[in-house]
């Protein structure tokens, strides 16, 4: 950590001594690297959602894609470039305005869509609409707002358009946050950092001289956004997929035959990986013991093959009860346990959301009706020793205490 702060410190000292001596060299050298995250973004979370299956991060990269088209106008057109023949510091000011608005947006709509599925091709179509429209007003219309003029500084448009954009965005944080025990915490953590860099970015545009100290400040934020960016998106679908691929691999020899859920054996490998790479990655990891109590009348009044049409039915309410990252297991029988990616409130939402669903489940059967569900769960917090052995231990031990606590034993 103390490496990467003072690797960080380094180029921003570089970057500043750049941008003391050659302005234009400095501005493309840190807005082209906007560019060349944005690229990977896009790639990456296309070309493996169908391993990682997670709407949040592909949003993000369609998003990305066209907020990086935004900001190459923005690097060509400043004055000095050369490149368009509409150039200046406010056509700059414009796109810079226009592509934040954009990035603000879509912010709020990721964390509306978290956790659930859209249509990439709406997106992507909206999307190419909406910054060609403002491309247009911008480069050849000339009808976007004024946002900078030359001896006066910002205009009235671009303060309140910063301010609004800040807001935006701290929306999107408060929404994040409401849903925080469904999202995979480190992704969390990343994007409300990324977040509130980008506000900070925003907050310092309130600039007279674009060669200040100020200016020099907003591009800094933004680099580091999209340096968490990078590190949260990137890095994560690439972590995702070949998890999910150690898993495919695995399913032919860890897979129960009448659920379709991991079996005992899958269940102890996941356990040890899963523990391995929460204590790498410094996240705490939950685990749910569960018995179906009274299975044994069903099988006695109505036979096992309606005993095993009760198990099955049982494991489809345990596996869409759990988020996309938890992995369900039938140990044998009637025991059923899963591995949550979850502090201790996060696997208790999940416990809850398995027990309202069994109720309800149990209710409309006369086969089920009379049939309980113990829950025993515990938790390893980073710090903790990682102990396997333990963890199930302890799990186990509180299911069969609320399995005494009902008289259920």
């Amino acid at each position: 950590m103390a490496s990467r702060l003072a690797a960080g410190l380094l180029v921003v000292l570089l970057l500043y001594v750049v941008d003391r001596n050659n302005y234009l060299l400095y501005r493309t050298l840190l807005e082209g690297f906007s560019l060349v995250v944005a690229a990977p973004i896009y790639v990456l979370t296309t070309r493996t959602y169908k391993y990682s299956g997670n709407a949040l991060l592909l949003f993000l990269g369609n998003a990305y894609l066209f907020i990086a088209v935004i900001d190459f106008f923005y690097i060509v057109t400043y004055k000095g470039m050369g490149i368009f023949p509409v150039q200046g510091i406010n056509t700059a000011a414009q796109l810079w305005i226009a592509g934040r608005y954009l990035l603000a947006v879509s912010f709020l709509l990721a964390a509306v869509i978290a956790g659930r599925r859209f249509s990439s091709s709406l997106q992507l179509w909206t999307y190419t609409a909406v910054t060609g429209l403002l491309l247009l007003s911008i480069m050849w219309l000339r009808i976007f707002p004024d946002c900078y003029i030359g001896g006066q500084g910002p205009t009235v448009f671009k303060i309140a358009s910063d301010y609004l954009i800040s807001l935006l965005i701290l929306a999107a944080m408060m929404l994040f946050y409401r849903q925080r025990s469904r999202l995979d915490l480190v992704l969390y953590r990343i994007l409300m950092a990324a977040m509130a860099c980008t506000v900070l970015s925003e907050l310092s545009l309130l600039y007279v001289d674009v060669y200040g100290v100020m200016n020099f400040v907003r591009h800094i934020f933004k680099l580091a956004s999209y340096v968490l960016i990078y590190e949260g998106v990137v890095l994560r679908v690439l972590d995702t997929p070949f998890d999910t691929i150690f898993h495919d691999l695995k399913a032919s020899a860890v897979t129960d035959n009448l659920t379709g859920l991991y079996n005992r054996q899958g269940f102890r490998e996941l356990i040890k990986n899963e523990l391995y790479l929460a204590e790498k990655r410094g996240l705490p990891l939950g685990v749910l013991m569960m018995d179906i109590d009274n299975f044994k009348s069903v099988n006695d009044r109505f036979g096992h093959l309606v005993g095993d049409q009760v198990l099955k039915g049982f494991a489809e309410l345990f596996r869409s009860s759990l988020r996309e990252r938890d992995i369900a297991c039938r140990l044998g029988g009637d025991e059923f346990t899963a591995i949550v990616r979850a502090d201790r409130q996060g696997l208790r939402l999940v416990e809850d959301r398995i027990r309202v669903a069994f109720l309800i489940w149990s209710a409309a059967d006369e086969a089920t009706r009379d049939l309980g569900l113990s829950i025993g769960s515990d938790v390893w917090e980073p710090g903790m020793a990682p102990d396997v052995e333990s963890l199930i231990l302890m799990a186990d031990r509180a299911m069969y205490k609320e399995k005494e606590k009902h008289g259920r034993l």
